[in-house]
């Protein structure tokens, strides 16, 4: 049975990891300056109207405005991205230069200049850009590749090359393609794909068409594209991360059925005796209750991070992959560049969770919990697993999946990691916390069937789970597992 204690204990941590978060409980001291730079318009170009001066600025901290000056002079502020101006030429004169340049500044009132960028009034044609594909309304299913073609010509630099050339959603902002002009990826949604060519003074002509990208049902498993992403909000600071490897995540969490499954690949096939024999006689009951045959499609739960670690590695050896874990007697090794299945880090989990909402508190958005994911703000559980009180897990799938197709990302059952419970959250390429330690405790991420309200959240970090196996804090009944791999 749940602990009582155990399950209201979960609150003091959580608002003690949101207020510690906060300004005022971390150093006065910024890290360093921000990083800033104008976009749009290149520097030494020709341009002329009304023109969209974009500016890009990154900070450890977060950035409070950004400033543009046009010929020493303020022209605009803005306060949230993308941080965009409108700049009139056209009282200039016709040949005239004029300077422009922005300033970021970060939330302890620190300014960062960015380089100085020159632009001439004058007419400069824009380019001619005929997109090839996608075509306009095209359906394409979330884990297969989208192509993007077509050609651009302008009147000064004669064709435009791939340099020139980039492509973005309406969703999922800048398309990374690879080398066979494709991409894989994009979220489940209404897209409007553009493809916009920029001459050699920075003027640009774009073109788009819209694209709808439907879940594949056939597929259990979501693709996520590598690329650079954003975590951490709104509870801590925004934090960037970039992930070298597009990688498949289970969309469901891993099942009773499923987990009979794959422990047997382990433990063999009697699977009551090994639990009776190796855990107290409460737990026993209990897990001899949950794995009778009767919730195959409800998660897995009771488990161990020790035990879930030998089953990842079991479904590789199984699968001719390379095991993501080096297990030693009191601690694992992760392998990052290994193929096998394995536990998402805590970055790519949250990515997947996110589904391309930047920011957001949950998978769905930013509305409360209740009859969005099966939590203690739930009235209407459908069917759930009576544990305690008539509560308890659900079915997989019993509530709407994230535009990546991926479900029970909040509630449920919260999900185990490959990273060690640290204090940071994860941040720059490929990040993981710790990887090899006598006796952690790893993250957990997700939120729990017996969790209220915002311990649903994306970025909460509150859950951890000890790696021995004798400890009773593994076998819990809000905790179980998603499975992920590397596509490479």
């Amino acid at each position: 049975m749940i602990r009582r204690a155990a399950i209201f204990l979960l609150v003091l941590p959580f608002i003690f990891a949101v207020v510690s978060c906060s300004k005022d409980s971390s150093s006065s001291k910024d890290s360093g300056p921000s990083d800033v730079s104008i976009v749009n318009p290149w520097d030494d170009t020709t341009r002329d109207g009304v023109v969209n001066v974009t500016v890009s600025a990154v900070d450890d901290d977060e950035i409070e405005r950004v400033e543009l000056f046009v010929a020493g002079s303020l022209y605009g502020t803005d306060t949230k991205e993308p941080y965009e101006f409108q700049w009139d030429m056209g009282p200039l004169t016709d040949g005239s230069s004029t300077s422009i340049y922005a300033i970021a500044v970060d939330g302890y009132g620190n300014e960062t200049s960015s380089k100085v960028v020159t632009v001439t009034k004058g007419v400069n044609a824009v380019p001619e850009v005929t997109l090839t594909s996608p075509a306009n309304g095209a359906s394409v299913l979330q884990d297969k590749p989208i192509t993007c073609t077509g050609t651009a010509k302008d009147k000064e630099d004669g064709d435009l090359g791939p340099s020139n050339i980039t492509w973005s959603s309406s969703l999922q902002g800048s398309l990374k393609l690879d080398a066979n002009n494709q991409f894989t990826g994009l979220a489940i949604g209404e897209h409007v794909i553009t493809m916009t060519a920029t001459d050699s003074d920075g003027v640009s002509g774009s073109v788009s068409v819209k694209v709808k990208v439907e879940e594949n049902k056939s597929n259990n498993f979501a693709y996520i594209p590598a690329g650079s992403y954003y975590i951490g909000q709104p509870a801590y600071k925004k934090s960037l991360v970039t992930l070298t490897h597009s990688f498949w995540i289970a969309k469901t969490e891993m099942t009773v059925g499923e987990w009979l499954e794959a422990d047997a690949l382990v433990f063999g096939k009697d699977l009551k005796k090994n639990f009776t024999d190796k855990r107290n006689k409460e737990l026993a009951t209990l897990y001899v209750q949950v794995y009778d045959g009767s919730w195959t499609d409800y998660p897995a739960e009771f488990l161990t991070y020790k035990e879930v670690i030998a089953v990842c590695n079991a479904m590789s050896d199984r699968d001719g992959l390379t095991p993501a874990y080096d297990v030693q007697s009191k601690s694992i090794t992760f392998i990052k560049d290994a193929n096998g299945w394995r536990l998402p880090t805590e970055a790519e989990w949250e990515v997947a969770a996110r589904g391309g909402l930047m920011g957001k508190k949950f998978p769905w958005g930013d509305g409360a919990p209740n009859g969005m994911c099966n939590s203690m703000s739930e009235q209407n559980l459908p069917s759930p697993m009576p544990l305690v009180n008539g509560r308890g897990p659900v079915p997989v799938k019993s509530y709407q999946p994230n535009a990546y197709g991926i479900y029970d990302m909040s509630g449920n059952v919260a999900e185990m990691c490959s990273d060690m419970f640290v204090g940071s959250v994860p941040n720059g390429i490929d990040p993981i916390g710790i990887t090899q330690e006598k006796l952690p405790r790893y993250t957990v991420k997700g939120g729990t069937w017996y969790g209220f309200g915002e311990e649903q959240m994306i970025c909460a970090r509150v859950l951890s789970m000890p790696y021995n196996d004798k400890d009773k804090d593994g076998y819990n009944s809000g905790f179980g597992l998603r499975v992920v791999r590397n596509v490479e």
